[in-house]
Formats: structure tokens, sequence, C-alpha cells
């Protein structure tokens, strides 16, 4: 029977790094290759700090926007806004693309109605009861934030 050549593998659990083989396009492996040696980090150091960047920017977003529900929700608002306006009015020539919601009353309502409608699904049970601090003020809390 053979021997292994080399040094015998680690634990799992006492690795301090795992192993990612993948494939880039030939124009960012250069890219990646130049960053490295701008930085003077080896390749994997590079690709191992973007990525970590990446996660962070991510959750720095996630925060941002107040928590997760927040942002997924605001995410899908916005993603929903486009295609109301391109639906509300289907007839609108390719060269002369449908109007924002700012400016179009039907849109404007359309978006209205789709954002009140995601608001509902997340309304919670019970009646709103108005806080002491708040009960003296003439305009409801949001209206005077909007």
């Amino acid at each position: 029977m053979a021997t292994k050549r080399g040094r015998p593998s680690k634990p799992t659990a006492e690795k301090k790094t795992a192993h990612a083989g993948f494939r880039l396009a030939a124009p960012l492996y250069e890219r990646l290759v130049a960053a490295a040696a701008a930085d003077s980090r080896t390749l994997s150091q590079e690709i191992e700090a973007r990525l970590r960047l990446s996660f962070d920017k991510d959750q720095k977003e996630v925060d941002r926007f107040g928590g997760q529900t927040n942002y997924w929700l605001l995410r899908i608002i916005a993603h929903q806004i486009p295609i109301v306006e391109k639906l509300a009015h289907p007839e609108a020539p390719r060269e002369n693309p449908p109007s924002r919601w700012w400016e179009d009353p039907y849109t404007f309502q359309q978006v209205k109605i789709l954002i009140d409608t995601l608001f509902d699904c997340f309304r919670p049970n019970g009646q709103a009861i108005t806080p002491r601090f708040h009960a003296g003020s003439d305009k409801p809390l949001g209206q005077r934030l909007a």
C-alpha cells in the first residue's frame, strides 16, 4: 500500500481556513491580482477581504433601515413601483415611457394602494392608543414627521 505524501490534513475543527475553488472571468481575475499586489496581499487575502466587506456592507444596509423587516419591506416597495408605473398605462408608446408615480394622479393612487396594502400585512392586532406625550398635539406624530 502506498503512503500519502506531504503533511497530513488537520481535522476540520482545527482548520483556521477552508479551501474554496471557483472560476473567475479573466478581466475580474486580473483586477483582483492587481488589487492584491497594490495592497501587498495574496490573492486569497484580497478575495477574503472583499467578501468580508460585501457582507459587512449588506449588514450595514439592513441596520440603516432599522432591521430586516423594514429593509425587505422597503426593498419590495422600491421593486414594485416601476412595475406599477409600467402597468398603469400599458398603452404608452416605448419612445414615451409611462409617467412616474409623482407625475400622474392615477399612477400615484395605484402606488399608494400598493404601499397601503403591503403595510396592512404588518398591522398589529388591537386598537392604537395615543401615548400621553403625544395626546396634546394638533397633528398625529407621523404627519408631523412628514
